[in-house]
């Protein structure tokens, strides 16, 4: 048992590699360290042993804000096989110019920064597929026709825009764009141009509506303007991206969910609570691939009819409707016998009243804590 166990031990480091987060233990072996961290050591340069580690994919130099990058750029140049770099919280603004030879690199991270746009140099790495930019001071982004031919993903959280970055649209392979919490007031017509498009969400922004030109975007899977301040009128080119697999419209001035949300025939969870809705459309029953709804913190909401009508959604196994201000499950609660999972957190159902809904239900999962 002992030798099966070290065998594997062995075939693990070799064919797997290890991570390691000191120099002096990763040269005893250079040829097995695939992932280095080297994070928070006060580095002022990169050591020049790195150089030997062939298979190096992986290393983290966050939080060196003393490191001399150009320095350690010249060094890494030599290890081919890497593909991640993370130089978060290094109190960076801009990119040295040798950073175009690490040819190979796949993802940089490079949040809590001090950047206030995409470095140049950084736009001509073309084997780049993921940035991110989380927690800067980005306001605008400038970008070329042949910048960054392969990036699929793009993260903007938390940085100073105000109209939504249309250069974008350049970005010839973009899929994933997240932005939660950056000021975004306005999203301009020309988001239709970013064709290949499956994710975004603009989560925590200030948008008060949406251009038509959104219902474009016909490879949307998901879609999140969760907390913002659109209106129910605003939302009318959402109901048009018929491959939409999951819709966030929480915390927002929504009064009414229309009738044709049924046509998002793939939805597969949607969240709408935290708005002022009194009750849901019955045409929701058709969405037949929803299997998760959020309904929280929804006051002076019609729960009985609302139960009559997602009872009809026999692919639902999660629902949610926490601090929605109950004591007592209303009526038809029962009929959700399809239903696995329940999120009832927040309510006020004391103890007779959590037996006797678990009762009701007694092959689902109820989470009253």
């Amino acid at each position: 048992m002992r030798t099966t166990v070290l065998i594997l031990c062995l075939l693990n480091i070799t064919i797997f590699g290890q991570e390691f987060n000191s120099i002096n233990e990763a040269s005893k072996n250079p040829k097995i360290v695939k992932k280095l961290d080297l994070s928070q050591q006060d580095l002022k340069t990169l050591p020049d042993q790195i150089s030997t580690y062939n298979n190096l994919e992986e290393i983290d130099l966050s939080e060196n804000p003393n490191l001399d990058l150009s320095q350690a750029f010249n060094i890494l140049t030599i290890n081919k096989n890497l593909k991640i770099i993370y130089l978060s919280e290094n109190n960076l603004s801009e990119l040295p110019l040798n950073i175009t030879n690490l040819k190979n690199i796949k993802e940089i991270m490079l949040d809590e920064n001090n950047f206030t746009e995409i470095p140049q140099s950084l736009l001509r790495l073309e084997k780049l597929e993921y940035i991110s930019f989380f927690d800067n001071k980005i306001s605008a982004i400038t970008l070329q026709e042949n910048d960054l031919p392969k990036l699929e993903s793009i993260n903007l959280c938390y940085n100073n825009f105000i109209d939504f970055p249309t250069d974008l649209s350049k970005l010839k392979n973009l899929k994933y764009i997240i932005m939660w919490y950056s000021n975004i007031e306005k999203i301009s017509f020309e988001i239709k141009n970013i064709k290949k498009l499956e994710v975004l969400n603009l989560e925590g922004n200030k948008i008060e509506n949406l251009p038509v030109e959104l219902s474009e975007l016909q490879n949307l899977k998901k879609l999140s303007f969760r907390n913002n301040q659109l209106k129910t009128e605003d939302l009318s080119p959402i109901w048009k991206l018929k491959n939409l697999e999951e819709l966030e419209i929480e915390r927002n001035n929504i009064r009414e969910i229309p009738e044709n949300i049924s046509n998002l025939n793939n939805l597969k969870r949607l969240s709408i609570g935290l708005n002022p809705i009194k009750t849901i459309p019955r045409s929701i029953s058709e969405l037949t691939n929803l299997e998760q709804l959020g309904l929280v913190s929804l006051r002076d909401f019609n729960w009985t009819e609302t139960f009559d009508i997602i009872s009809k959604i026999k692919s639902l196994r999660r629902i949610g409707f926490p601090f929605s201000g109950l004591t007592k499950m209303p009526n038809g609660f029962e009929k959700l016998t399809q239903v696995k999972t329940f999120w009832i957190n927040g309510n006020s159902f004391d103890e007779s009243e959590q037996k006797r809904l678990t009762k009701l239900l007694p092959n689902a999962e109820l989470s009253f804590n």
